[in-house]
């Protein structure tokens, strides 16, 4: 059976993260259909404010570099160093604010110095972005890179998904949901469902990324085993439980899903529920089995 589809808060201007990549002459955008093509979209309306703003700002810069910044914002296409950029709003007392990455091609004539400048640069057109990292790629389908390296500013920000939700920790490259107001309604969903018959489940929570639902789960009574193989997201998930004095109530596992579930199964863990927010490539058959 198929539950009744909660719509979008908003229709618009609600995309809280963007992947976008950078093409020849500065495109900003996403591949075409078919190509590696990419198509530029400087009035993209399903953008948070804030992103667009970001993304505008880039844009310039792409078509006006500061001389520092050298390769780091020149398209690879046009044989820069410069493959894409993921923008991430967070928001905390009702201030949304920017954690920006730009994807850069790893080695060639790439110097972390150019990499500071295009930061620098960048942030100051915009004062809402609150740091700013380079993801560096090297080779792959892949849109961002195998490791993150912080150029300017805080290595992570808080970030509150639903109202009255203690804040969750944001940092460079872990995964959130892309709409906020959608994101809200599937947790309260989901926590509704948990505490639907039992005061104070346990729960174990697979994929759990920077930890929203679980630390609203911990918040509402429930002990929290959340596992994600993102290891700094599993940090700051485990600090922001011990911000909100939910350390008792939330233990994190820096581990792939599977193992943790197959080993929590082999050992006769009694689990109240178990919550999945798995890839698009969907659940590995031993984990379902698990």
């Amino acid at each position: 059976d198929v539950e009744p589809t909660l719509p979008s808060p908003l229709e618009v201007g609600y995309r809280t993260r963007a992947k976008w990549m950078v093409g020849r002459d500065g495109a900003l955008g996403l591949f075409r259909a078919g190509t590696h093509e990419v198509e530029d979209l400087p009035g993209c309306i399903v953008l948070r404010p804030v992103l667009a703003e970001a993304a505008a700002a880039l844009r310039r810069l792409i078509a006006s570099p500061p001389a520092a910044a050298g390769p780091a914002l020149v398209a690879q296409a046009d044989g820069g160093a410069l493959r894409g950029v993921d923008l991430r709003e967070v928001v905390h007392g009702g201030t949304p604010r920017v954690l920006a990455t730009l994807v850069l091609a790893a080695g060639g004539a790439l110097a972390r110095a150019h990499g500071l400048a295009a930061a620098e640069a960048w942030a100051a057109a915009v004062p809402s972005i609150v740091s700013v990292a380079a993801s560096l790629h090297r080779g792959g389908p892949q849109a961002l890179g195998d490791a993150h390296e912080l150029l300017l500013g805080a290595a992570d920000a808080p970030d509150v998904i639903g109202e009255g939700e203690p804040p969750h920790v944001a940092t460079h490259g872990a995964f959130v949901q892309a709409n906020r107001g959608v994101a809200a309604a599937i947790e309260r969903a989901v926590l509704d469902a948990i505490f639907f018959d039992r005061p104070a489940p346990r729960l174990l929570e697979l994929f759990a990324g920077s930890g929203s639902l679980a630390l609203a789960a911990a918040q509402r009574g429930a002990t929290v085993d959340a596992v994600e193989a993102f290891t700094p997201a599993i940090d700051r998930l485990e600090r922001a439980a011990r911000t909100a004095r939910l350390g008792s109530r939330v233990r994190g596992h820096a581990m792939d899903s599977t193992s943790a579930l197959t080993r929590a199964a082999a050992r006769g863990e009694a689990i109240d529920s178990v919550v999945v927010n798995p890839p698009r490539r969907g659940l590995h058959p031993d984990l379902r089995e698990a």
